[in-house]
């Protein structure tokens, strides 16, 4: 795991860079043994402990550049009425592995919601969201997004930006394309298309309340003293 972190007191230029940002990897041993799956099997979500991390970066005298998406993150009880099936999104993650190694920062899509994000779609906690998924968005969160003018709880519009929790991209549908048998200008040799699974640019959301379940949890296993291998800073 590599985690960016800067002095506290660090001045931060418009890119969000500070002219002292380190990155620091850690290695982390018995990485099953710090996650906590969400109790209702059907919900693809874990929590994973970081806390022995956050303080070796602390007592070294740094912070970790990062946000916390906390309660104010989510849409407002008195604001869901508003949301409507087919809303502007955005993800934050890693599609198929890519990252800006030297930046240490992952990518950003845009996209659309496809289902309405408050409703179970097929009677699961979940949501569709029309974007590019790729295999290693999974985990990405989703946001409401909404810039240079937003809607308000009143239906009016404001300037400003909304980046507003809907959930964590979990899945997407696939389909696969037939292949077939093509003769290739080698003597004697002939290629084999293979049947090819593709990704359909749909993405399943798990609803951003069902963390709260797994954070209870996780608050629970904390206070009980749950113990895994210390990570190993490199």
């Amino acid at each position: 795991m590599t985690l960016t972190v800067r002095q506290p007191s660090t001045d931060i230029s418009e890119m969000v860079v500070a002219p002292g940002d380190i990155h620091q990897v850690f290695l982390i041993p018995g990485c099953q043994e710090r996650m906590l799956l969400h109790p209702d099997p059907n919900v693809d979500l874990c929590a994973f402990f970081i806390g022995d991390i956050m303080e070796d970066i602390h007592s070294a005298g740094y912070q970790l550049r990062n946000t916390f998406l906390n309660a104010r993150f989510l849409v407002p009880d008195d604001e869901i009425k508003n949301v409507r099936p087919i809303e502007p999104v955005m993800m934050v993650g890693y599609p198929n592995g890519l990252w800006d190694e030297k930046n240490n920062r992952p990518l950003a899509r845009r996209g659309s919601t496809a289902s309405h994000p408050f409703l179970k779609w097929n009677g699961k906690p979940e949501f569709v969201i029309d974007a590019a998924c790729f295999p290693g968005s999974s985990g990405s969160p989703v946001f409401l997004f909404e810039d240079l003018m937003y809607r308000t709880k009143d239906n009016a519009y404001t300037p400003g930006t909304r980046a507003q929790l809907l959930g964590i991209l979990a899945s997407g549908p696939l389909y696969t394309s037939e292949g077939k048998l093509i003769q290739r200008n080698i003597p004697t040799s002939t290629t084999i298309v293979p049947v090819v699974q593709s990704m359909m640019n749909l993405g399943n959301v798990v609803h951003a309340s069902a963390i709260s379940d797994i954070v209870s949890i996780g608050k629970e296993a904390s206070l009980a003293g749950k113990g895994f291998p210390k990570a190993i800073q490199l």
